[in-house]
């Protein structure tokens, strides 16, 4: 068998390839980031409607896998997330751009403009994120992006996440949040959404629950939380289809919330 051909040199000023965006390679990542999460950032306190410690850990692992340079939130809440976010990634050059409308009626927006205040390198939005994240997106052309949707939800946080993904190559990868069955309220969407081709995490499946439920107090025989499902840009899965027509083959039917 021949030798393996020596690896490209990286060109001055330029990233080295980043890994493939998948489960193995985001499990992997996680094993190296559980450590910093837990040093960081596990004594913050958290709402109950508030992401779990292993859904926390694939974002942040799908950031640094993705080496990103931003991470835009949509549907900040509390702010519990944003801070995590900012936490995790203090002393790196990594920027947070959380979005809120208080669509929940708790008066969120106030509060977690507050809570996020002493992060630098977060920058709070009061508004809409069908308006705002598109902008960020051309404003921070060239840079790479993950977002992190938990608001709006159901399909309609998917379709959110799927348009900016055609949007910009940009984007390397989105999170939604509440994806397990129960949430999603549909078994044709939910089984549509786990067949997705562009589906590469899923955080309540055996294979990240063995490795990271502990982070809960959790059995690895049950879930916690709602579910995070990581869907690939198109740096790792083109689209060769109109968006409208990829959604549909997810059989989305009409929200029931």
């Amino acid at each position: 068998m021949p030798a393996p051909a020596p690896a490209a040199p990286v060109e001055p000023g330029r990233r080295p390839a980043t890994p493939l965006l998948n489960e193995a390679n985001l499990i992997e990542a996680a094993q190296s980031a559980v450590s910093r999460l837990q040093s960081c950032c596990m004594h913050v306190q958290r709402r109950d409607d508030s992401i779990n410690w292993l859904e926390a850990l694939a974002i942040v692992s799908a950031a640094v896998l993705s080496q990103v340079d931003v991470i835009i939130e949509s549907g900040v809440a509390s702010g519990f997330s944003s801070e995590v976010w900012a936490r995790y990634f203090e002393g790196t050059p990594t920027r947070i751009y959380a979005i809120d409308s208080d669509a929940e009626g708790r008066n969120d927006v106030p509060l977690a403009a507050q809570r996020l205040k002493p992060f630098p390198k977060v920058k709070f939005i009061a508004g809409d994120s069908w308006k705002h994240a598109p902008q960020l997106l051309n404003e921070l052309r060239g840079q790479r992006i993950g977002v992190f949707i938990d608001g709006p939800k159901l399909q309609h946080g998917t379709w959110l996440g799927l348009n900016l993904i055609a949007l910009s190559s940009d984007v390397k990868f989105v999170a939604q949040h509440d994806t397990v069955e129960a949430a999603l309220l549909s078994k044709e969407f939910y089984d549509g959404m786990a067949s997705w081709n562009r589906t590469v995490l899923r955080t309540w499946m055996p294979a990240w629950r063995k490795h990271f439920s502990r982070l809960d107090n959790c059995s690895v025989d049950t879930n916690c939380g709602w579910g995070i499902l990581i869907m690939a840009g198109i740096e790792t899965l083109p689209m060769t289809r109109t968006v409208m027509a990829e959604f549909r083959s997810l059989n989305p039917g009409a929200s029931k919330r």
